[in-house]
């Protein structure tokens, strides 16, 4: 999985949450990319094209809440460093690594890590 690709893929989603594909085919690549998504943010969960509608729903469902998660951790990660408890923020950080499956959104949290 290239970095690129995940890239494709998020934007897409973000299309999709906006209603900019809304009565359309999906094309072959945009189905890999949703694919991609899945692996990602559902590991072990199949879908295929009969189930679209909750397969899409689904993905959106839990990029919002890892989205959401990964805010939170880097909020509180600021405020901690900021407040002198930078192990106290880190510890933060390493539980949402630990607890997301999204290599996209931990990837994020990672890099946060390196550069401190």
């Amino acid at each position: 999985m290239e970095d690129e690709d995940f890239e494709l893929a998020y934007e897409l989603l973000w299309e999709i949450k906006q209603g900019k594909m809304a009565g359309r085919m999906v094309s072959e690549k945009e189905w890999q990319l949703m694919q991609l998504l899945a692996a990602d943010l559902l590991p072990g969960r199949k879908f295929d094209e009969d189930n679209f509608p909750e397969f899409i729903h689904l993905i959106a469902k839990e990029d919002t809440k890892w989205n959401h998660a990964l805010q939170e951790a880097l909020c509180t990660y600021y405020d901690k460093v900021e407040a002198g408890e930078t192990e106290v923020g880190i510890a933060h950080l390493k539980m949402f690594i630990a607890a997301c499956p999204s290599r996209w959104y931990r990837s994020f949290a990672e890099s946060e890590l390196t550069e401190n």
